[in-house]
């Protein structure tokens, strides 16, 4: 008969007639129960091992003792800084989702504030940042350190136009400080500033006017191409050879013609290593230095992203990077719940822009989903009806055409 071991019981180990067996150094108190216990020289080495949106945090954290005059505190602040003294560069807070996603202006102007971001940071990025308004940015007013700006909350793969989750970013919140980089262009340092989807589609007048005072900014910086080493623009208007461009300004803005979608796009500018190019060079290449992607709308240089999807549907053939290929999975259909695989780009894609909801053919109709030709927003009639009824003086004029046969028919019924 084969012996089957007899495991002991909670209970038995309860009654102590199961012990279990601990060693010496097991039943000894830590040396440290609390993070404010750590010695300088250990904080140092914890604040060089996290990301350093959670270095600045675990700062701020030991600030209130140190503003309380505790010399104690004030060390350990200046010993987690020290810690990461030269990796202050980038300061990207999607690099912990957790922390981004739950990040306040007040939090934000803490950990800006006390790594002193305006002489230490070079590339600022809000990633998924969407609880914050922008008013936490005041402590980078003046910066001549700051290089690359990025509010567009989103990375590679993030569909842009989705405001399932409304970003509280604020245009009015944020243009005193991106005014402040540009009011010494001989000093300032700025070259590339990346606007959420949210202020490009809002046809805000005082927009155009900040994008007509970007453009003059980076006209006089004159920055030019890290391949050719020549003014990116003088390079890139007028005829190169077999090739011809019409490019007559930094920034796109409002004009005749001209698609909304790219309205405060920032040319010659990749958003992954931030290098400068030319479209001489774009062109002379033969591989696309620079190559749009119609799902993040993000430009990215063949050093960033290499492999590109194109859509399969025939009307679209649009581009996209690696990150944002549909990946095909079935998904309900908001209005009859069947399953709908999604195959085509985000752009195609039968899903509301504001929502999320996603739509089979024949729900689509019902919904009356399309897009606005006018601020390029791709919503359903509930989306949209409640998009014109929140703020009427700025809505498209478009959006208003649509919606009014609906809001008659409604009336009559």
């Amino acid at each position: 008969r084969r012996y089957t071991p007899r495991l002991p019981t909670v209970r038995g180990a309860m009654d102590r007639r199961v012990r279990p067996r601990t060693s010496a150094s097991a039943r000894e108190d830590p040396p440290f129960r609390l993070l404010s216990e750590l010695p300088e020289p250990l904080l140092a080495t914890v604040s060089s091992l996290l990301p350093a949106p959670e270095s600045a945090l675990l700062a701020v954290s030991f600030a209130p003792s140190a503003a309380a005059g505790s010399p104690a505190a004030l060390r350990k602040v200046e010993a987690i800084v020290a810690g990461r003294e030269g990796s202050w560069d980038v300061l990207d807070y999607g690099e912990v989702p957790e922390l981004a996603a739950r990040l306040t202006d007040v939090d934000l102007a803490a950990s800006l504030r006390i790594v002193d971001a305006g002489r230490r940071v070079r590339t600022l990025r809000l990633t998924g940042c969407l609880d914050v308004t922008g008013a936490g940015l005041r402590p980078l007013v003046g910066s001549t350190a700051i290089e690359v700006v990025d509010l567009s909350l989103t990375r590679g793969g993030d569909n842009p136009r989705l405001r399932a989750r409304r970003p509280m970013i604020s245009f009015r919140e944020v243009l005193p400080t991106l005014v402040s980089f540009m009011s010494r262009p001989n000093e300032s340092r700025l070259r590339q500033l990346v606007l959420p989807k949210k202020w490009r589609s809002s046809g805000s007048f005082a927009l155009d006017q900040f994008l007509e005072l970007y453009n003059t900014y980076l006209d006089r910086k004159g920055f030019a191409c890290t391949r050719c080493d020549q003014n990116c623009l003088a390079m890139s208007n007028g005829d190169q050879g077999e090739a011809t461009w019409r490019v007559n300004d930094w920034v796109s803005r409002r004009s005749e013609g001209l698609w909304s979608g790219w309205i405060g796009m920032q040319h010659f500018g990749c958003q992954g290593c931030n290098d400068t190019i030319c479209y001489r060079c774009d062109w002379l290449s033969q591989t696309h230095e620079l190559k749009y992607c119609h799902g993040c709308e993000k430009e990215h240089c063949r050093n960033c992203v290499s492999e590109y999807w194109r859509c399969p549907n025939r009307n679209c053939r649009k581009e996209l990077c690696g990150a944002c290929r549909p990946d095909e999975s079935p998904v309900s259909c908001a209005g009859c719940r069947r399953q709908v695989r999604l195959t085509e780009c985000s752009v195609c894609q039968p899903r509301c822009d504001s929502c999320g909801d996603v739509y089979c053919d024949t729900c689509s109709d019902a919904a009356h989903l399309q897009r606005c030709n006018g601020c390029d927003d791709k919503i359903c009639m509930r989306c949209r009806r409640d998009k014109c009824r929140e703020d009427f003086s700025t809505c498209c004029t478009q959006c208003l055409r649509i919606v009014t046969p609906y809001l008659e028919s409604r009336l009559i019924d």
